[in-house]
């Protein structure tokens, strides 16, 4: 059996400990791929979020309906932020890692913009259908006729995307259809604060 030269770097204990607003894994290589995942505690997730919620009961969106219990608090964005890597199935087993994550710890949904010029360096004629089928086959669902918010102004395209149409994927992490069928490059959750924690707990105690 070949041992995999390369881990899955997550340093999102602090986020879903409630300790910090974002975090971010990484693809220990040399191809520096790595996202970035954000809570209601990030500064900018409000905006974000914001986004979101014009996307729902918008003339091309009659078919999905807002989410009753939709919150910031239940809710995460994921950002690619760049994918320089050629291993099959990686984005797929770091995209089903997060949910597992995410899920044991309460959050129910999840969204993403589909940028075209922030993905796979390696593939060919690349554009935002292709990933908006890819995240399809996910699970998630193609929000239309969004607006998006950066410090208080309001676009209908994106601007860091070419002027792209703006839309979000959005989904349940419950209704996600991730399988099976992914990368064998394992996935490692930073512990460090952990390991704080159990050094402070155990030194309070003495002291009780």
């Amino acid at each position: 059996m070949d041992v995999p030269t390369e881990s899955i770097e997550c340093e999102v204990e602090n986020m879903f400990a409630q300790l910090e607003g974002k975090g971010t894994c990484v693809l220990s290589s040399n191809t520096n791929t790595y996202i970035t995942v954000y809570t209601y505690q990030n500064e900018s997730f409000a905006e974000k979020f914001s986004s979101l919620e014009t996307c729902f009961g918008a003339p091309k969106n009659p078919t999905i309906p807002k989410p009753a219990d939709l919150a910031q608090t239940n809710t995460i964005w994921i950002e690619l932020l760049l994918n320089g890597s050629d291993k099959k199935g990686f984005g797929k087993k770091l995209f089903k890692s997060m949910m597992t994550k995410a899920k044991s710890h309460g959050y129910k949904y999840v969204f993403l913009y589909p940028s075209a010029s922030l993905t796979n360096q390696k593939v060919q004629a690349v554009n935002q259908d292709t990933l908006v089928s890819i995240y399809q086959s996910y699970g998630l669902k193609k929000l239309n006729e969004c607006t998006f918010h950066i410090a208080g102004e309001t676009f209908d395209k994106n601007v860091f995307d070419s002027n792209a149409p703006y839309h979000l994927m959005f989904g349940s992490i419950d209704e996600l259809t991730l399988g099976d069928n992914y990368s064998n490059i394992p996935v490692n959750y930073k512990s460090k604060y952990l390991k704080y924690k159990a050094k402070y707990l155990a030194l309070k105690k003495q002291f009780q």
